[in-house]
């Protein structure tokens, strides 16, 4: 529940002011019910207040953030590191080989960020260019590469870059974009991708809307790391 409380924070970019008292009064609060079920304690804590300096980004407001923002440029590097990092080892399932996800790596855009020359719009579609523009640090669009691996696929087509990835690259965060195998990538695709990967970031990470029953069943489940 703590590690869901910020991460989600975190993505929505809430402040972190105030984080030392209140996890005092937590410790508190724990200490005074301390013949409650810890669980209960913290939850009831943590969904107590709708106040921006504590509360717990619901469902909604999460995904609004993961579609819609440019979190290239709002997360912090080693933030948006480590949320891809979670992502790949929850793609990676007891049928698939176990492997540490390397430090080190660096955040690619697949969609690059100079990507005029070898993607381009037609020159009199204004808003055609600015949807692009908008895709290019979505959620979607981002995925974790080794450091010489990064520089070497650049602003490349999209045929370049497929190529890269499937013959250099060991993580699901890839592969499954080689797997589907799409021809063009572009905005509906950035959006699906987008879509895909939030829902794993809300299962690995639940949010206030689930009780702790339910809490206790996910776990159970292996839902939660």
């Amino acid at each position: 529940m703590l590690e869901s409380w910020l991460v989600r924070r975190m993505i929505c970019r809430l402040t972190a002011q105030g984080y030392n008292r209140l996890f005092v009064d937590l410790v508190k609060q724990l200490s005074e019910q301390h013949d409650q079920p810890a669980e209960q304690v913290i939850y009831d804590f943590l969904t107590s207040s709708d106040a921006d300096s504590a509360r717990w980004p619901d469902d909604e407001e999460v995904t609004t953030v993961l579609l819609d923002a440019p979190l290239y440029r709002t997360l912090v590097r080693r933030r948006l590191v480590a949320l891809l990092a979670a992502i790949e080892n929850d793609l990676r399932t007891e049928m698939a080989e176990p492997i540490d996800v390397p430090s080190g790596l660096t955040v690619e855009h697949l969609l690059p960020q100079k990507w005029q020359e070898h993607w381009p719009v037609p020159p009199d579609d204004l808003e055609g260019a600015q949807l692009r523009e908008a895709h290019v640090h979505r959620l979607g669009n981002l995925t974790l590469v080794t450091s010489k691996l990064n520089p070497s696929m650049s602003n490349a087509a999209w045929s370049v870059k497929k190529d890269a990835l499937n013959d250099h690259s060991v993580l699901l965060l890839n592969s499954r974009v080689v797997a589907g195998n799409p021809e063009v990538w572009d905005e509906q695709t950035i959006e699906a991708r987008s879509r895909e990967l939030a829902g794993r970031v809300l299962r690995l990470w639940p949010g206030p809307a689930t009780s702790t029953e339910e809490w206790r069943a996910e776990i159970d489940a292996g839902w939660h790391r």
